[in-house]
């Protein structure tokens, strides 16, 4: 782990943990949050197998409203996990801009009057405010979105074997052929 953590790594990882450990609770509960979201997103496929199952083969019509009320009730339930993640999801990250900002903010005014003669202001403006966006984005999808693809390729992997063994191997034997299948095409 020190080998990774070296020079610039370690101390983006220092920046990062400040605001992990500041927020740790937040990043919690956004995390509670995708892992409900994976579980509704498997919820889906069950009623789709339902469907074609009984109601179309089996011709149990019955089923049908059953169905129904299942893709109702996981669009409702989907719909209120993601308004309840997006309104942490902008609390922490609001205040983690803010916080950034703050200290840049803090470090300019620190600084000398020589050093805004040999910088753009224009320049140092635009870090405050583009550059931490970027910093924003980079935590929501890179790191927190990172984790959560992760999460949700595992459960429909393991999902995948309990419904069918033959079939879950065969795919996930295809899928490093295809990325094989797709460098070699795209060299060619």
């Amino acid at each position: 782990m020190k080998k990774i953590l070296t020079g610039k790594r370690k101390q983006i990882f220092n920046g990062i943990k400040e605001y992990v450990d500041k927020f740790k609770k937040q990043l919690i509960g956004l995390g509670v949050f995708k892992v409900f979201l994976i579980f509704l997103g498997l919820a889906s496929p069950l009623f789709f197998k339902l469907l074609v199952d009984d109601v179309m083969v089996k011709r149990q019509l019955g089923m049908l409203k059953w169905v129904c009320l299942g893709y109702l009730g996981i669009y409702i339930l989907k719909s209120l996990v993601l308004y309840g993640q997006r309104i942490v999801s902008n609390r922490v990250f609001n205040k983690i801009t803010f916080d950034i900002r703050l200290k840049l903010w803090r470090t300019y005014t620190k600084m000398p009057v020589n050093f805004f003669e040999k910088h753009n202001t224009g320049d140092l403006k635009n870090r405050i405010d583009t550059d931490v966006d970027t910093f924003e984005t980079f935590i929501n999808q890179q790191i927190i979105g990172y984790i959560y693809k992760w999460g949700l390729a595992l459960v429909n992997g393991v999902v995948l074997v309990v419904i069918n063994w033959k079939l879950a191997l065969f795919g996930f034997i295809m899928v490093p052929v295809s990325f094989w299948m797709t460098k070699w095409l795209g060299n060619g």
